[in-house]
């Protein structure tokens, strides 16, 4: 069954674009080496970057989660993350995405200073342009996900009931933050050990291209596809 959506928002980091291997070690020592701590390796850095075990790892290191993005965040760590990061081929179907009736957005964790980085990183497949929204949960929302707080600031901005909308997400935090506005979500499965509660609703889908054939088409698009044809 094809959803009926007006809004598609999306994940930025795991779900757009994604850092390279190395990079998700180089990156995570580095931040940490802020609050004095060395050490990790790349099980460990997997294991944050990829369960939700990374707060307790912030905990048992002593760190208050909104500090640690920051700090990710920071121009001095900014450069190293974006040299680091990469974009995923899938995203190209945002450009048939845009041709729906739809409005597209982003709800990232990520600062606007990360964000403004990656667009670029992204503007390689897709113009940023075709976002009508971009919303950094550090920066416009009182809290990163699994709250909510930057969904709902995205819908409204944007006009879209939470019913009306899909979250393209890549992690337990997107499904909670997803589920707590009341919105429909969809997992990007990139193969990474992902763990995921299966107590929470959502769809699962192992590229982006599925979302041309979930999301049901606009009769518009569909007389732009006959004249294409003819």
């Amino acid at each position: 069954m094809k959803l009926k959506k007006s809004a598609v928002l999306f994940d930025m980091d795991g779900t757009l674009v994604g850092l390279k291997p190395d990079g998700r070690l180089a990156i995570l020592q580095h931040s940490l080496a802020h609050f004095g701590i060395g050490g990790v390796e790349q099980g460990q850095a997997d294991r944050f970057w990829f369960s939700a075990e990374r707060y307790t790892m912030l905990e048992n290191w002593a760190i208050p989660a909104e500090a640690f993005w920051q700090v990710l965040d920071s121009e001095r760590l900014l450069q190293i993350q974006l040299e680091q990061t990469i974009c995923f081929n899938d995203v190209a179907v945002i450009r048939h995405l845009s041709r729906l009736n739809l409005q597209l957005g982003i709800v990232s964790n990520s600062a606007h200073i990360s964000l403004r980085g990656k667009l670029k990183i992204l503007g390689r497949h897709v113009k940023p342009g075709r976002f009508q929204q971009v919303t950094s949960c550090s920066d416009d929302a009182p809290r990163p996900k699994p709250c909510p707080s930057g969904i709902l600031f995205s819908l409204e901005k944007m006009g879209v009931a939470p019913q009306d909308a899909l979250l393209v997400g890549d992690s337990m935090d997107d499904v909670r933050a997803g589920y707590a506005a009341g919105v429909e979500v969809v997992v990007i499965d990139r193969g990474e050990p992902i763990q995921f509660d299966q107590t929470y609703p959502f769809r699962r889908i192992t590229s982006l291209w599925k979302l041309k054939t979930m999301l049901a088409f606009s009769e518009a698009y569909h007389v732009s596809l006959e004249d294409k044809a003819a």
